[in-house]
């Protein structure tokens, strides 16, 4: 019993066992946050992926000139496999958005500024069978018809759009909802694209060869608005009706990649073995290996994080040491009344190692709280930051997404919090041996 009483006693008698406490509470605290950060930034970049991605994608490996397998033979061929659901085709095309903002640095022709952009042909019907492109749309004239448009059927011929909300909020004025999504339907944005004759010489390159290159422009409606989540890679993709996009881009190719969705997800690994035997002059992927070098880079940085992160839970361990080694500096005189009065070398080490657990136990419970707190509270503390002081900790244009994703696993915390309390037991062993091995004798005449 009075090993409990005199390891409170020691814990509140000095105000450098407060500050160790608050060392264990702010590494268990920040390790809480970032590990969550982490983890949900992992998955919300599988989510953000597999929702834009199909579970196996297939481009052909073909040279220029060479004809394709027709789609609907492919798409037979594929569904013959019974772990296939479905396939979408699509087809692309580079193509450049003209705006009239114009910044230094910026590929500009001449009052206007120019953006590289991808063009993306697809089956709206097949497709949303295959990824989560439904479940982005944020506005369209037709739900059902995302690339219908009034304004496409009776004057422009050509067909009309659907960009991302990220590409509204660069280039069309969509910033912090002074545009709604709904306003900017029917909206024309000028697509231009090249021609290139590989026949025809440049006349323009003097020492003769090159490509005779044709632009034309033609100003789409935009008929829908859609939000990947993904900021990178929407603010630089534009969706077209496959069959107009090959129209416009003067595409031949039926196709330029089959993705496929499978009854399982799990199986996507095996399936892209054998549809490497079954179709060998298509180029087969799963959709974890189009980002294989991102996911790395993020589980990379998680770890390093971490370790980085734990010197600050050790600096808690070497404080607790520091402040126990004091504190039997301090207390010879108790060691010895103890020993004198009958406490045995086990009680003794108990004590110190107690008053170290102690320590461990309180910063752990309140770092878990603050964790709790601060990870509740990231996105709120983040916009802040950025309205008061205009900082942005987390700038989507860098990290993909627009908030900080972040996620509570239990087991994740039970596991940094139990470190840090094992870390605590360590620092307190090796003074509590200390004093336990103390003679009674000496220690009753220590000053």
């Amino acid at each position: 019993m009075y090993v409990v009483f005199l390891a409170l006693r020691y814990l509140r008698s000095r105000l450098v066992n407060f500050i160790a406490v608050g060392g264990v509470m702010v590494g268990v605290a920040v390790l809480i946050v970032v590990t969550g950060v982490m983890d949900g930034f992992r998955e919300k970049v599988l989510e953000v992926l597999r929702g834009n991605l199909s579970d196996i994608v297939m481009t052909p490996m073909h040279a220029p000139g060479e004809p394709l397998p027709a789609y609907e033979e492919m798409d037979r061929r594929i569904r013959q496999d019974p772990r296939v659901e479905t396939t979408s085709p699509q087809v692309e095309a580079l193509v450049f958005y003209l705006y009239p903002t114009r910044h230094r640095g910026q590929l500009s022709v001449g009052a206007y500024s120019v953006q590289q952009m991808l063009a993306v042909g697809i089956d709206y019907e097949r497709e949303k069978r295959v990824s989560k492109i439904a479940d982005y749309l944020v506005a369209a004239n037709d739900p059902a018809r995302p690339f219908h448009s009034p304004r496409a059927t009776t004057h422009y011929k050509e067909g009309s759009v659907m960009v991302s909300r990220t590409f509204a909020k660069r280039y069309l004025g969509l910033e912090r909802e002074i545009l709604l999504p709904e306003s900017l339907l029917e909206t024309d944005v000028g697509i231009t694209f090249a021609y290139f004759d590989t026949q025809a010489e440049d006349p323009a390159n003097a020492s003769g060869g090159g490509l005779a290159a044709t632009w034309n422009t033609y100003q789409l409606p935009i008929s829908a608005v859609y939000d990947g989540q993904d900021t990178s890679l929407d603010a630089a993709r534009i969706y077209f009706d496959k069959d107009v996009l090959r129209r416009l881009a003067r595409i031949e190719d039926e196709y330029h990649r089959v993705r496929v969705k499978l009854k399982d997800p799990a199986d996507a690994k095996q399936i892209k073995e054998d549809f490497k035997e079954t179709f060998p002059f298509f180029f087969t992927k799963t959709w974890k290996d189009h980002r294989a070098d991102y996911l790395r880079a993020v589980n990379n940085e998680k770890v390093l994080l971490a370790i980085v992160l734990s010197f600050i839970v050790l600096l808690g361990g070497f404080i607790i040491l520091a402040t126990l080694t004091l504190t039997v500096v301090e207390k010879t005189r108790d060691i010895g009344v103890l020993g004198a009065l009958g406490a045995t070398r086990g009680g003794i080490r108990a004590l110190f190692v107690g008053n170290g657990l102690l320590i461990g136990i309180a910063g752990a419970i309140l770092g878990v709280g603050l964790g709790a707190l601060f990870q509740a509270n990231v996105n709120g503390i983040k916009n802040f930051l950025a309205d008061t002081m205009n900082v942005e900790i987390f700038p989507s244009d860098i990290y993909l997404f627009r908030e900080i994703p972040t996620i509570w696993d239990w087991s994740t915390v039970a596991w940094i919090a139990g470190g840090s309390i094992l870390m605590a037991f360590v620092a307190g062993l090796i003074p509590a041996i200390r004093a336990a091995n103390m003679d009674p004798v000496r220690a009753l005449r220590h000053e």
